[in-house]
């Protein structure tokens, strides 16, 4: 079981280092704003078509309004009104040729009725067929045939990285992850049984360690009874035990293995620009509403996503706080945070667009310090002070790589003895 282990120990603290700095690759909207194409506001002749917040945007060399996402994405071109119903596979082409900034001639075309290596996720299910165009420099653009929006993009380098960090990192491979329920439970048994040998390491080096130094070494009085590279293992062992059983067992933790309550709504960009319903309220006296909504400083008539409710707290945040931190700083400042206290939740909106960036309940400590906490480190005091983070994660990565390292050589030892030479 420790020879297992420490090899399972080793392959995630080496995946690890790498994915401190690459993730799986994933088409995001700052991804999507740099492959836009700038727009010439005299060309959009046609206003919004029907309710809902659509995005203005080039669409096929032409001025589109684009409502929806996925395969409910809606199409209507700002320069005619009409709208785009059946995405021809010459379009498709047109749109990956010019997100990958290559000729068209040179793609060769695939149709993915089934998952790849790097359309795993369920969520690609509602998306397909797509339609994979790869040039010879290693580009690879997936696009829904069903919404013609570009919905996975690869390169030689972020599928290399991925292949040392996230794949292995997180079980992704093709024929597991195809299947969710069964991936999902080969994590968390296999990071439970993780945890549980790493206790059982500790607490076999713990009850050999003499504080009093009963042993000897080297003619010398010590604490650990070992020489070589068992002795090695047990002092890293013994120094970075309890960080390997704490990163194993909050990896299981990401996969909510005991279920966790549903989370409030977290983006519904119209939800400040809603009309209280009077209805749902009663007249009242100050001191009735006060009792209602302990520690409130600021007490308003409001709608927030899509519910009439009393905003117990406003204000503004400029600097990341314990729920609300990006090591990237990539999530907007500064931002509204929005308290409700009677059901624990706290919004983070941008100002600029009224989008909820982050929603938290306060029961979600759990996520947030037993898995972000513990697994990534996920704290602004180190983000603030890059590069302490790096320094903090490498050192404890690397501690914790030679603490399995050693068990691994010390597992193949005894197995060559009692094993293979029986």
């Amino acid at each position: 079981m420790g020879t297992a282990f420490c090899a399972l120990f080793a392959w995630w603290f080496v995946s690890g280092i790498f994915m401190m700095y690459w993730d799986f690759p994933a088409v995001t909207e700052a991804d999507r704003l740099q492959h836009a194409r700038p727009l010439n506001p005299s060309r959009v002749l046609r206003g919004m078509p029907g309710p809902g917040v659509p995005s203005l945007v080039i669409f096929d060399g032409r001025p589109a309004w684009i409502s929806g996402t996925g395969a409910r994405r809606s199409i209507t071109f700002a320069d005619d009104g009409k709208r785009l119903l059946v995405f021809s596979p010459e379009v498709n082409l047109r749109t990956a040729a010019e997100w990958a900034g290559r000729p068209a001639g040179e793609a060769q075309v695939e149709m993915l009725t089934e998952a790849d290596q790097w359309t795993v996720q369920g969520s690609f299910g509602a998306l397909r067929p797509l339609a994979k165009y790869e040039w010879p420099d290693g580009q690879a653009v997936y696009i829904s045939t069903r919404s013609g929006e570009v919905v996975q993009y690869t390169t030689r380098r972020s599928r290399l990285f991925a292949w040392l960090g996230a794949i292995p990192h997180w079980l992704y491979f093709t024929p597991l992850r195809t299947n969710t329920e069964l991936w999902s439970r080969v994590v968390i048994w296999a990071s439970g049984l993780a945890t549980l040998a790493a206790l059982l390491g500790l607490g076999v080096g713990l009850a050999m360690l003499s504080p009093r130094k009963k042993y000897r070494h080297s003619g010398l009085p010590t604490a650990i009874p070992y020489s070589g590279v068992k002795r090695l293992h047990t002092q890293w062992g013994l120094c970075f035990g309890v960080l390997v059983c704490t990163w194993a067992f909050s990896g299981m933790l990401s996969m909510d293995p005991i279920g966790s309550p549903a989370r409030g709504r977290s983006s519904v960009p119209a939800a400040l620009r809603s009309v209280p319903d009077l209805r749902h309220f009663t007249v009242q006296s100050m001191a009735d509403a006060l009792r209602k909504a302990p520690g409130t400083v600021l007490l308003t008539l409001a709608v927030f996503a899509g519910e009439t409710l009393y905003v117990a707290r406003v204000r503004v945040v400029r600097e990341y706080d314990f729920w609300y931190c990006d090591r990237l700083g990539r999530k907007p400042l500064p931002a509204v945070l929005v308290t409700r206290a009677a059901e624990g939740m706290r919004y983070y909106v941008d100002p600029r667009t009224a989008a909820i960036v982050g929603s938290y309940r306060t029961n979600d400590w759990v996520n947030r310090w037993l898995y972000h906490g513990l697994h990534s480190l996920d704290f602004p005091l180190l983000y603030r002070y890059r590069p302490l983070w790096d320094v903090v994660m490498l050192v404890l990565l690397g501690g914790g790589l030679v603490a399995s390292g050693t068990g691994v050589v010390l597992g193949f030892r005894v197995l060559r003895q009692r094993v293979f030479r029986a």
